[in-house]
């Protein structure tokens, strides 16, 4: 087993360019990563192309779920919203009524919304990669 490492700091061209590289250069079996999500579903795409399997431990766009488009990409992260459950009992449990959550995003942020079992209401502004809102 080998492991070659590119650091592409999120960039998707220099991302896609370290990906052919290491496929058509050096004849890597899979991709680990991307972290970030715009890259990911670069790579996923181009992986699942030429049926290469791709696995992020980070990457959790739901538009990565797409098996049409990403038979390939494997994610070990759940989409944020599926945590929205979890999440309300939480806050609910502590009485938290204003959260925060900050994440690196390039695509600005949205709202996350949830229902605690007390019924309050419990915004927060997201500072991430398409999150939609929802009920827990």
């Amino acid at each position: 087993l080998s492991l070659r490492i590119k650091e592409p700091s999120g960039q998707v061209v220099t991302g896609m360019r370290d990906a052919i590289e290491m496929r058509f250069t050096h004849g890597v079996d899979a991709f680990i990563g991307p972290t970030n999500n715009i890259l990911a579903q670069h790579v996923g795409a181009f992986a699942s192309a030429i049926q290469v399997p791709v696995v992020s431990w980070t990457a959790d766009a739901r538009a990565l779920s797409d098996k049409g488009v990403y038979p390939f990409f494997a994610r070990t992260t759940p989409y944020i919203n599926d945590a929205g459950p979890a999440l309300a009992a939480l806050f609910g449990k502590f009485g938290w009524t204003h959260i925060i959550y900050l994440y690196e995003s390039a695509t600005g942020g949205q709202v996350f919304e949830a229902t605690t079992p007390t019924g309050s209401i419990v915004y927060a502004p997201f500072l991430h990669d398409n999150v939609d809102s929802f009920r827990a």
